[in-house]
């Protein structure tokens, strides 16, 4: 099958599992891209990487919200300057995205990268553009963070089955533990941004989602301590956090998205009432 065969008949597998499902098709395509992608970045061990963020939610729970980029942590130990440590990644990504896995993707891994400041070691956001036959397939920000704790247990995660059909088996990745996830939005949810108001607001929807399918007390201890003490070099509050008022509106909104009670207030309620 020729790349353009392959990608017309891709098109329209997608299109008709987006009719019989209800998913947004712009959706599919993402979680397609993502996760060939992903395919490439955990195909030989040692993994330098781990995902993380609101994607590691979205592949385990099918009402979880949709997220449009990816987010990673690395085992890797770089040093350097800021240009260094780019240049670094960028040529791991280039190596990763070289690999042939005969499923007609390229990537291209955009060759400057914006700093993030949002890890205890900072990080970079890559753009990356998946292509197929030629023609751009999806495009989408890669986070990669540096210097974060990786609580045990790290997960293996298997993908969705959309190319199957063509012989082309799910991605399989590691990713960090929900109770981990559940830390690092509580931790997001708490992060003083000077004179800006926090507008995490996903981030309650996220913890909501986790308190509701169950975590391992335990475990969620031990992270928040490992969490706060790396990012913060502090325990972590003896009290819940308390989203800002302005949260409101946009909670409905998510929420409602995502299968959850919409109602602000009950959910502040069920935060309090699961951090005692």
């Amino acid at each position: 099958m020729s790349p353009a065969s392959f990608r017309q008949s891709l098109e329209s597998r997608l299109q008709a599992i987006s009719k019989n499902t209800t998913i947004d098709l712009q959706r599919i395509r993402r979680k397609v891209a993502f996760e060939r992608f992903l395919a490439r970045l955990f195909y030989e061990r040692p993994y330098s990487w781990v995902l993380k963020g609101g994607y590691a939610l979205e592949v385990r729970f099918e009402l979880s919200r949709a997220t449009k980029d990816l987010d990673l942590g690395t085992r890797l130990k770089i040093t350097g300057t800021i240009e260094e440590q780019q240049s670094i990644l960028h040529q791991k990504l280039q190596k990763c995205a070289a690999i042939n896995l005969d499923d007609y993707f390229v990537f291209q891994i955009g060759s400057s990268a914006k700093l993030i400041e949002s890890a205890p070691a900072g990080g970079f956001r890559f753009n990356i553009r998946s292509m197929m036959a030629g023609r751009l397939f999806v495009s989408f920000s890669l986070d990669i963070g540096m210097g974060d704790v990786l609580t045990p247990p790290i997960e293996e995660i298997e993908g969705e089955n959309f190319l199957e059909v063509y012989g082309i088996p799910p991605a399989r990745f590691q990713a960090i533990s929900l109770e981990q996830q559940f830390a690092e939005k509580i931790h997001a949810m708490t992060v003083k941004r000077g004179e800006r108001e926090n507008s995490r607001v996903k981030d309650l929807v996220d913890v909501l989602l986790l308190i509701k399918v169950g975590l391992n007390r335990k475990r969620v201890m031990s992270c928040l301590e490992n969490t706060f003490q790396c990012r913060e070099k502090s325990a972590p509050p003896s009290l819940a956090p308390i989203p800002p008022e302005s949260w409101r509106e946009p909670f409905k909104e998510l929420a409602s998205e995502c299968g959850l009670d919409h109602d602000f207030d009950a959910a502040v309620t069920v935060l309090s009432s699961y951090w005692k």
